[in-house]
């Protein structure tokens, strides 16, 4: 029995160091996860102006620097690009909805023609079929 409790003792006590490590690497990952997070953030909101990695030289940091600036322009000239063309469709279309709505207007205002005498005969005759 005494041999039983010793082993369980010493169970609990690779256990607890084992639960100790564990709680330490835990810890660790948190915090490069944490760092990652980061580093994500800039990196997708296309500012990656902080160096992260000391481990690259600065002719190869700057480099990146230049190409990332170098994708920023384009981005930016094609969404002027885009800009000026959605513009000029808009106007398109204003232009022809203001065409529209004079001629319904036109219409609108326009008075309705008196119908002659005749025909209003022939409108109550055929009133009067029904």
């Amino acid at each position: 029995m005494d041999s039983d409790l010793i082993r369980l003792w010493g169970l609990i006590a690779e256990l607890s160091d084992q639960l100790n490590s564990n709680r330490s690497i835990a810890a660790s990952l948190q915090q490069q996860a944490d760092a990652l997070k980061g580093q994500a953030i800039h990196a997708g909101t296309g500012f990656a102006l902080r160096r992260f990695n000391t481990d690259i030289s600065k002719e190869q940091f700057e480099s990146e620097l230049e190409r990332m600036n170098a994708q920023i322009m384009i981005e930016n000239q094609k969404l002027q690009h885009e800009n000026k063309q959605l513009s000029g469709l808009l106007k398109e279309y204003e232009q022809t909805l203001e065409t529209v709505m004079n001629k319904f207007r036109t219409q609108a205002v326009r008075p309705r023609p008196i119908l002659p005498p005749f025909c209003l005969l022939l409108v109550a005759l055929t009133a009067g079929d029904n």
